[in-house]
């Protein structure tokens, strides 16, 4: 069995102090303060079994791996010809950012990107050792699935969480009315219950003044939960910022990009009202 030990300081989130971590079998299976003086019963034990140990010294610190929610994992881009298509993210760009677990999305390009395509390349990064999933869809109504619809994706396709990112209040995306917003919810959120999953519908915002005006309908007169949405790219501009307050203080999740122009303008609001965006 392969034996590790991580010494340093842990951040989860706070400062937790300088800590060891034991790991066997891939496994964490301690977290103790360093001893004052003296060698740990654990580190002890590690090295004398020929374990691996790794001393974090600063700058760098100890933290739990970062959550993306939103990569396109098989590329992005091809809004300006084939020539401006991405190619598909390595595991190493991956969690050279600290990113152990990934959402894969397809986004505006489902001509030559494929859920298909996207389904392998969720399975290989697993393989690779981090956790992935993906979303169904892309930024069109209907959207595009594997299986016939998004209720099948989601409840037997195992590494389908939900559905998106469904583009609203953007022009390339189908504009989609009432009542395909609240088919595609009630798709995703049945799906979720019956394959025990989020079913969260990730939404692309764009810079559209309806903001996020069709999602408050669907919620309003649906009775479609709140929490059952997430839209994205809510830092695109400032009246998308202050939306995106009103709608965490209602109980909903939010998603912002985080290498836009408006960073400084989102860190002040986010100060400013940290005690409603808390939950986030």
């Amino acid at each position: 069995m392969d034996l590790l030990l991580v010494c340093g300081e842990l951040y989860a989130p706070e400062s937790r102090g300088v800590v060891e971590i034991f790991v066997a079998g891939g496994v964490i299976q301690s977290i103790s303060p360093v001893p004052a003086h003296g060698v740990s019963p654990v580190r002890a034990l590690v090295e004398s079994l020929r374990g691996r140990v790794i001393d974090v010294v600063p700058p760098h610190f100890i933290a739990p791996g970062l959550v993306d929610q939103h990569v396109h994992v098989t590329g992005g881009g091809g809004e300006k010809g084939p020539a401006s298509r991405v190619p598909e993210a390595q595991i190493e760009e991956i969690v050279e950012g600290g990113v152990t677990t990934v959402v894969g999305v397809l986004g505006t390009d489902c001509v030559s990107r494929s859920l298909e395509n996207l389904l392998f390349k969720t399975r290989a990064l697993q393989h690779d050792g981090i956790t992935a999933y993906m979303y169904t869809g892309s930024y069109r109504a209907p959207p595009v699935t594997l299986l016939g619809n998004v209720q099948r994706d989601i409840a037997l396709v195992e590494q389908v969480i939900g559905v998106g990112e469904l583009a609203v209040s953007d022009h390339r995306g189908s504009n989609p009315a009432f009542d395909t917003l609240c088919l595609i919810a009630s798709d995703a959120r049945t799906g979720g219950m019956l394959g025990a999953k989020a079913g969260v519908v990730h939404l692309h915002m764009g810079d559209g003044d309806t903001g996020l005006a069709p999602i408050w309908e669907v919620v309003n007169k649906a009775h479609i939960p709140i929490t059952q949405f997430v839209p994205t790219h809510m830092s695109r501009n400032p009246r998308l910022i202050q939306e995106a307050i009103a709608w965490a203080g209602q109980g909903g999740y939010v998603d912002f990009t985080a290498d836009q122009d408006e960073n400084r303008e989102l860190a002040q609001v986010l100060e400013n009202y940290r005690y409603v965006l808390f939950r986030l």
